[in-house]
């Protein structure tokens, strides 16, 4: 109960600013991109 008030409000959110969409800080976004460069092959690339 000391730290109880300590929480984190919200997950901290990023856009992506390539393709704009929002993902949580420090992932890959889920067309594959990470800070602006495709970094995995998803099905919709093949």
């Amino acid at each position: 109960m000391h730290r109880a008030h300590q929480h984190l409000s919200a997950p901290p959110l990023a856009v992506e600013p390539t393709t704009g969409e929002t993902h949580l800080r420090h992932h890959i976004s889920p067309n594959g991109f990470y800070r602006g460069r495709k970094v995995v092959k998803t099905k919709s690339d093949e």
